[in-house]
């Protein structure tokens, strides 16, 4: 998943919450050490500022995810508006995602078709790109992969046919699912949707 995805409003928001919340925190310390409340109950004897953000940061995110009460298996609390902004923000990340696939392989489809060797090749790309990943990732690619040859239309292909264009849709999603668009970028004139 590209790195443009992740950016989302409510990511955004989530972050920025968690940043007031922790310069919040920061703005009730001093360079003194277990001089102001905030510094006895943190523990801090640190003077150095970088330091110290560092550690009323942690601390913030700590309690930020504590849990004041559950009532009901719902969590009172930080915990409460930190798992709704989470679910909010992977939500709105999965969204943008699913789109950009979509449009990637409503842009690059026609491209693919002309190609009757795309199963091949992409199959080769996806592989030589992920070999660095982990082998369990290469597992789940591989399966992933089989499934969707398990639709190959019969017959000769025909790049007119429904079949063929819904099958060449699967193994585009399948490989930027599992390749990334940079393992189709610049590859046989694929682009990007443009804006």
């Amino acid at each position: 998943m590209p790195i443009s995805v992740c950016r989302s409003g409510t990511t955004w928001f989530v972050a920025l919450c968690c940043g007031i919340l922790a310069s919040i925190g920061y703005s009730f310390t001093t360079d003194q050490g277990n001089t102001t409340l905030i510094d006895t109950i943190l523990g801090l004897q640190v003077k150095d500022p970088l330091l110290r953000g560092l550690s009323v940061g942690a601390t913030v995110l700590v309690l930020i995810k504590s849990k004041v009460l559950s009532i009901k298996g719902t969590e009172i609390g930080g915990e409460l508006l930190y798992g709704w902004g989470r679910t909010l923000s992977v939500r709105s990340i999965n969204d943008k995602w699913l789109g950009q696939k979509n449009s990637f392989v409503k842009t690059n489809l026609e491209k693919a078709l002309t190609l009757s060797d795309f199963e091949k090749q992409i199959s080769q790309q996806v592989t030589d790109r992920i070999k660095t990943e982990d082998e369990e990732f290469r597992t789940k690619a591989n399966t992933a992969f089989t499934a969707i040859q398990r639709q190959r239309p019969s017959g000769s292909f025909e790049p007119k046919s429904n079949d063929w264009k819904d099958y060449y849709r699967d193994l585009m999603r399948w490989a930027l699912e599992y390749g990334g668009s940079d393992s189709m970028l610049g590859w046989h004139s694929f682009e990007l949707p443009k804006k």
